[in-house]
């Protein structure tokens, strides 16, 4: 947070969470994966430290630094890579495992550009508990491929026409949905 913030003092952020969740805040948390900085048994202790305040602090979303070439006068960040998405995948399914056997959720998310960027298959539905994340990118995949199935099911006959735009992380799951429909 020091590098991150540019703020060599602590800035009582725990002191604040605590203040908040005394006041009967629910809150829904997020980290953005640093490579390098809090990643690894750093992430760990996040997770530990978030999950005293369990269930005031609800769930945790853990979704991956984006970087830009606009970073003039900034922290020197280390991209995001596949390889990192793999390892953190491995890093934290068991903790995941751990906290739904526990709490009765893995409390700590994983966005799903993490799975995307790995070439892993995204969770099924019923690991993102009630999506408690999904305005964070987490099972917000999951959800509109659920939806397009049940969608697909009802499909009218005739061809549809449409123009459609993503990014390029969501394009082969929306490539596949518009394939499916038979759409140009």
């Amino acid at each position: 947070r020091t590098i991150l913030l540019g703020n060599a003092e602590y800035d009582g952020l725990m002191e604040k969470i605590e203040r908040l969740t005394g006041a009967g805040i629910q809150l829904h948390c997020q980290v953005v994966l640093c490579p390098g900085l809090n990643d690894g048994i750093h992430l760990e202790r996040t997770i530990e430290d978030l999950l005293k305040f369990y269930p005031a602090v609800a769930s945790l979303a853990i979704v991956p630094v984006g970087l830009t070439d606009h970073r003039k006068n900034l922290p020197v960040l280390t991209a995001f890579t596949p390889k990192m998405a793999r390892q953190t995948i491995d890093h934290i399914t068991p903790i995941q495992r751990k906290l739904k056997r526990r709490i009765g959720t893995p409390f700590a998310f994983l966005g799903d550009e993490i799975y995307i960027m790995a070439g892993r298959e995204l969770p099924p539905a019923s690991h993102y508990s009630d999506f408690p994340q999904i305005e964070n990118g987490v099972g917000m995949v999951r959800t509109f491929l659920t939806q397009f199935k049940a969608a697909l099911r009802k499909k009218p006959a005739g061809r549809a026409r449409g123009t459609v735009c993503t990014g390029k992380i969501f394009y082969p799951y929306l490539k596949d949905c518009v394939d499916r429909l038979g759409m140009d």
